[in-house]
């Protein structure tokens, strides 16, 4: 067999084996991304408030709508931030609703809604302690919930 037969089949052989274990290397990579995320309970505020009860947590609540390019960008930004994520999926409870569907409209309604995205921080009964309105970046989401934790634990005491 010449030599330029045999190196042009080891060259198949070895993008066949890239082909083969690039999805593999993807996929682990992008499962270890999702672990970082908010973990949000999705259109279930009632879940969410049964949920807080049990466990004596607060209510993180992203209002969203499914147009909004700043609600969009704080999925794919802040949300994933890994320290954020570890603080709100230990703190909180975390729920996504959007506004314009189900539990979502009364909830605008309720929380007297403007403007896209908007986030809240509730209590169990359901009362409002805190909101941010706008894209945040996690740095300041982040400062924000723990003076929420701290407020509300010095209220416990």
């Amino acid at each position: 067999m010449p030599k330029y037969t045999i190196r042009l089949r080891n060259l198949f052989i070895f993008m066949g084996f890239l082909l083969i274990n690039i999805p593999l290397v993807s996929n682990g990579q992008d499962a270890g991304k999702k672990k970082a995320d908010i973990r949000f309970l999705e259109n279930s505020l009632s879940v969410a408030m049964q949920q807080a009860k049990a466990q004596q947590k607060i209510i993180f609540v992203d209002a969203f709508t499914v147009w909004c390019v700043p609600c969009k960008q704080l999925r794919k930004t802040t949300f994933k931030d890994p320290e954020l994520a570890a603080y709100f999926n230990n703190n909180f409870i975390n729920v996504s609703l959007d506004a314009e569907k189900g539990e979502g409209i009364p909830f605008a309604a309720r929380y007297s809604l403007k403007g896209y995205p908007t986030l809240y921080f509730i209590n169990a009964e359901g009362e409002l302690i805190a909101k941010n309105e706008g894209l945040i970046n996690a740095a300041a989401l982040l400062a924000l919930a723990k003076q929420v934790t701290e407020a509300t634990s010095a209220v416990k005491e």
